[in-house]
């Protein structure tokens, strides 16, 4: 099954542009945020792009790597492979070994080199390391000339992989033609480095070091298409279960890592109609606009989240996305759920099932899940057992009005849960409380027989840890993130049966983490937003004669490791202006 992952969404296609002079085919007519009644692989017919290479970057803080840290070596764990047509191939594989030779290393960095042949969609890629996915990424949209895209990740939270001999996996569907030719080479790296200080790893709510077993929760081996679930749409289910066995009866703390994407006719989930419009209107893709990722361990609801409205980087029009790519793109957010307080129900030696369901998920939805465990290496066995559990029922409001083609959908929810457990091991007994909390706010409208059409939304969640003994709190986390997502477009009727179609987007995402604890504190916040505006004429042959594209984007981190800030302008491929600067300025300036 090949994915293109970056091609449905807002307005989604391929395009090729010298002098704002562009051709492709778009199906606007009946154009619903992106979506469209009867989408085709488009043809190049007429393509008068240029040939020139395109060097694509998401802006985000460079790794942070302390003063007088020492490179040990690096390892290549894929090198120079092409990916052809590869859309039902198994993924490419190799093998790796560590480099350090028995060094010590505590810092380790994912770089990530590649580059196209010519024009090719954006493409969703993952790389496992036995089965456990370390990095999610979508390429970029390349136009006719090709180009080149990098980026790093810092992978030390898994660690505990990179000290044996592993098998690694990449997947990356491809499915060049005529037209869209564009043929990948791949180079993945491991940077091992011995930095010499304490730092805040993966984990800075507790100030622990990355977790000493990783357990993937995924398909086993598979022949084509990645470690994946696919959930969602009426070929897949709305869950997942997966039976876990033999995990460490000596575990002291569970976190479960999520990793997701949305595709095809949930792209962009976050704009759909409800399901009353979409069958008076013969739409093919509805459900509402919001969407929820909940785990349970043998039936039982653990955690929940409500995920990043991602625009790929064909979405909304591939021409504001050059060359700096939509907030992550490069490295599709995971997240994470403290789940410590049920550890009583995986560590005592029985088989137990871990259900991963997407709400209201169409087709299709790529997830999988990594268990993180640390185990006590003082004990062969722990005790916990599961003391507070609060998990309400709720569920979203949905308000929708229309006539004809004209609607408005006012969608609201509300979440809030908590637990707490007790851990008994060689450090005494801890009591580990987890509060969360959610809101969701979105309103779609859609006006003048699609003429006119917005969304706004804003998804706010809170999450906080505090472990404790008896005697003292010993350590407290809270984080709270935010993703606005905010859409206006307009279509009208040119002549000669042509349409023009003018979007304007703003989207972000901003979080706010601290952390106290016995041996220090920890602060940090983020705040990213883009800012894209574009146009396109289209011709009744449904090809585009025209189109333009520009981005603002403004990058701010603040926090106890030092700062780093970067402003952002392009118009039409070119960058206007980009200045960075690791000046920690005080309050607001």
């Amino acid at each position: 099954m090949v994915l293109a992952a970056c091609f449905i969404i807002l307005i989604v296609v391929a395009v090729e542009a010298v002098d704002n002079q562009v051709s492709y085919p778009i199906n606007v007519h009946g154009w619903v945020f992106g979506h469209h009644p009867h989408v085709t692989h488009p043809q190049a017919d007429g393509d008068t792009s240029t040939s020139s290479k395109t060097t694509f970057f998401e802006v985000n803080r460079p790794i942070d790597l302390p003063a007088g840290s020492k490179l040990l070596c690096s390892t290549p764990i894929l090198n120079r492979h092409v990916f052809g047509d590869t859309g039902d191939a198994a993924p490419a594989t190799s093998q790796f070994a560590t480099c350090t030779a028995g060094a010590t290393f505590d810092r380790v960095v994912l770089r990530w080199q590649g580059s196209c042949t010519g024009r090719q969609f954006g493409r969703i890629s993952t790389v496992w390391v036995s089965g456990v996915e370390v990095v999610r990424t979508c390429t970029p949209e390349f136009p006719d000339g090709g180009g080149s895209w990098a980026f790093s990740k810092d992978v030390t939270r898994f660690t505990s992989l990179f000290k044996t001999v592993r098998k690694v996996s990449v997947e990356l569907g491809n499915v060049p033609d005529v037209d869209y030719n564009g043929v990948y080479n791949i180079s993945i790296f491991l940077d091992f480095y011995q930095t010499g200080l304490k730092r805040q790893y993966a984990s800075p709510d507790l100030s622990t070091a990355p977790a000493h077993k990783i357990k993937a929760i995924a398909l086993p081996n598979p022949k084509s298409g990645g470690y994946w679930f696919r959930l969602g749409g009426s070929d897949n289910p709305q869950s997942i279960s997966k039976e876990v066995t033999g995990l460490p009866r000596n575990a002291y703390r569970a976190v479960l890592e999520l990793c997701v994407s949305s595709h095809g006719d949930d792209e962009s989930w976050f704009t759909n109609p409800p399901n009353d419009y979409a069958d008076s209107t013969n739409l093919t893709f509805g459900n509402g606009p919001f969407r929820e990722i909940s785990v349970s361990i043998d039936n039982k609801f653990v955690g929940s989240v409500w995920p990043f409205p991602l625009v790929y980087t064909g979405g909304f029009n591939p021409l504001a996305w050059r060359p700096a790519l939509p907030i992550g793109t490069s490295l599709v957010p995971s997240y994470d759920l403290e789940i410590t307080p049920f550890l009583s129900y995986l560590i005592d030696g029985s088989p137990h099932t871990i259900t991963l369901t997407v709400t209201n998920s169409l087709s299709v939805w790529l997830i999988d899940a990594n268990l993180h465990l640390w185990v006590d290496s003082k004990g062969t066995t722990t005790f916990s057992s599961l003391l507070n559990y609060n998990a309400p029922y709720y569920a979203p409001s949905i308000n929708s009005k229309f006539s004809g083609l004209d609607g408005q959908f006012v969608v609201s929810a509300d979440r809030n849960y908590s637990f707490s457990g007790w851990v008994l091991s060689s450090q005494g007994n801890v009591t580990i409380c987890v509060t969360s909390s959610f809101t969701y706010n979105n309103t779609v409208l859609l006006e003048d027989n699609y003429g006119y059409q917005t969304a706004n939304l804003l998804i706010t969640s809170q999450r906080q840890i505090v472990t404790s003994n008896d005697t003292a709190i010993l350590a407290t986390y809270k984080t709270t993130t935010e993703f606005p997502f905010g859409i206006t477009c307009t279509q009208r009727d040119g002549p000669n049966d042509s349409t023009y179609l003018k979007c304007s987007i703003a989207h972000g995402m901003s979080s706010d983490e601290f952390a106290i604890y016995a041996k220090g504190n920890f602060a940090r916040s983020i705040s990213n937003i883009q800012t894209a505006a574009g146009e396109l004429n289209v011709a009744s042959d449904n090809t585009v004669s025209g189109g333009t594209g520009s981005l603002h984007q403004q990058y701010d981190y603040k926090g106890t490791k030092g700062c780093y800030k970067r402003l952002l302008s392009t118009q039409d491929s070119t960058i206007l202006a980009d200045s960075s600067s690791s000046i920690c300025t005080p309050c607001n300036s």
